[in-house]
């Protein structure tokens, strides 16, 4: 009997936790946000930038999941292409905004989507052999259209530049 009590309250326990987790980043009484209504991005930070459509991913924890494994697919892709078996890590992650109830862009559809972003100090390692701007689009080219992978603008003396 005792056993039942406890796995009771365990279950109850987890559907709460669970209904946080999908509820979390739901269209408010405003409506999803425009995209020109978003933050912009620290441009010295290379950013993974994504818009998962919500008729893909109906919740933002399904919308964040895919946006890794997507993510990790990429990366280990581009690893195996350029690079033998490395693998490829990324710099440490500073910021995270999102999942945003969104409507994409007019560039890619205007459609209702989750909008993430992770920002991380530039630069990836694991691959030498290969040069960045090679890495950087062969990862692009195993992502879903939904993300893009934008590189961080590195300034010189009088110049700003987008890192390839």
């Amino acid at each position: 009997m005792k056993n039942q009590t406890v796995a009771c309250a365990l279950v109850f326990y987890i559907l709460i936790s669970l209904q946080g987790c999908a509820t979390r980043g739901a269209v408010g009484a405003a409506g999803p946000l425009d995209a020109k209504d978003i933050p912009e991005a620290d441009p010295a930070l290379d950013r993974y930038v994504a818009w998962v459509p919500r008729d893909a991913a109906q919740t933002p924890a399904v919308a964040i999941a895919l946006i890794h494994i997507s993510m990790g697919y990429a990366k280990e892709q581009a690893a195996r292409s350029c690079c033998g078996d490395n693998r490829l890590v990324d710099g440490p992650v500073t910021e995270q905004t999102g999942p945003l109830a969104a409507i994409a862009p007019d560039a890619i559809g205007r459609y209702p989507a989750w909008f993430y972003r992770i920002s991380l100090q530039p630069g990836l390692h694991g691959c030498e052999q290969t040069s960045a701007p090679q890495l950087y689009q062969a990862i692009q080219d195993n992502l879903p259209g939904w993300i893009r992978l934008e590189t961080a603008v590195t300034t010189t003396p009088g110049t700003v530049t987008l890192r390839k």
